[in-house]
């Protein structure tokens, strides 16, 4: 008889055990759905493009978190950005430098976790401020390798989602490479910027269809960021007129270019748009001629799709249960709704 009850008492606890569990997860699946449920916490202040992420996160209804991890030159340890109307105070600012910066950073992932909140952190330390795109890129290229891997070492450590712009090469293998034996959900990607990225694919996915489709053609490559420019962007155009193209092919678009430019089309220069324009040019007899271009507002475009990435890694943690490194190809590669109802 006694052992009957405590069967009996057992399966109710296991019962009550388990409705919990489910009580959680459902818990769990419906702050999932509502947008300030998701957190944001951005490190690399005080870059400009902080303050435009956290515009963009706030636009979106996520939490942005009034903290973050500052480079060396940050002269505050709270910084008031009035601009950003994510934040109703200022931002406390921690160093990566600092000797208690994994306790403090450590704190504030934990202190989310257990508002039950999906927290993402987002990287801008490696992005350079408008007016310093595409100068110094020798003496900023190793710089900016240590930090990408001291970054990654500690967000992989603390099991956090995390979004980062990297350069690509051997940096950027190695920072995917160990965050997937980490087993931890990121997003790791050679250019935030969505569209420009899709378009760049493009190029890519009609030179391998089309190879040599503009043979014997004449080609040039003008744009306002010449080091920017992905070499896998050069390989495809290499692949269409079957010759090789290096990065000393590219051509800077010079300032009064770029106004001729904008004013030819009716477009405003705005500071930190990118303009970019190719052309195939038959060189035999000049009958033929193909001109594509682009100009599109950089900055604008890297903090929304920042904002993008932000509720695709809070889609992707309820649909699947084993982490894994995305690229922005892959936010692309789904419909806004999908993103903007995280």
């Amino acid at each position: 008889m006694m052992s009957q009850q405590h069967q009996m008492q057992g399966q109710q606890q296991q019962q009550q055990t388990g409705g919990s569990t489910r009580r959680s997860s459902q818990q769990r699946q419906r702050n999932m759905s509502s947008p300030d449920m998701i957190a944001v916490i951005i490190n690399g202040w005080p870059n400009p493009q902080a303050t435009s992420v956290a515009s963009a996160c706030a636009n979106r209804g996520f939490y942005v978190v009034p903290f973050g991890l500052a480079t060396d030159d940050a002269k505050e340890q709270f910084l008031d950005v009035p601009e950003a109307k994510a934040f109703k105070k200022p931002v406390r600012l921690v160093k990566f430098s600092d000797a208690n910066v994994r306790q403090e950073f450590k704190h504030e992932v934990d202190e989310q976790h257990e508002k039950g909140r999906f927290l993402v952190i987002v990287d801008v330390t490696n992005i350079p401020p408008p007016q310093q795109q595409g100068q110094g890129q020798q003496q900023q290229g190793q710089a900016s390798s240590d930090a990408i891997k001291r970054n990654v070492a500690m967000y992989n450590e603390l099991q956090v989602p995390f979004i980062l712009q990297s350069k690509g090469g051997e940096t950027h293998q190695q920072a995917v490479s160990t965050t997937e034996q980490s087993n931890t959900m990121a997003l790791i990607t050679e250019h935030m910027n969505k569209r420009v990225s899709a378009m760049d694919q493009m190029w890519r996915e009609w030179s391998r269809r089309y190879p040599a489709l503009f043979d014997d053609f004449d080609f040039s490559f003008r744009t306002t960021h010449p080091s920017e420019t992905p070499k896998s962007l050069m390989d495809s155009f290499s692949d269409l007129v079957n010759r090789e193209l290096g990065m000393d092919s590219i051509q800077p678009f010079e300032q009064q270019q770029q106004k001729d430019w904008d004013i030819s089309t009716s477009q405003p220069a705005l500071e930190g748009s990118v303009t970019r324009e190719y052309s195939f040019k038959n060189g035999g007899s000049g009958s033929s001629s193909y001109s594509f271009r682009q100009s599109v507002n950089n900055n604008e475009e890297f903090a929304e799709s920042v904002a993008d990435s932000v509720g695709f890694l809070a889609q992707k943690s309820q649909d699947m249960a084993r982490p894994q490194v995305y690229s922005i190809l892959d936010v692309a590669a789904q419909p806004t709704r999908y993103l903007a109802n995280a």
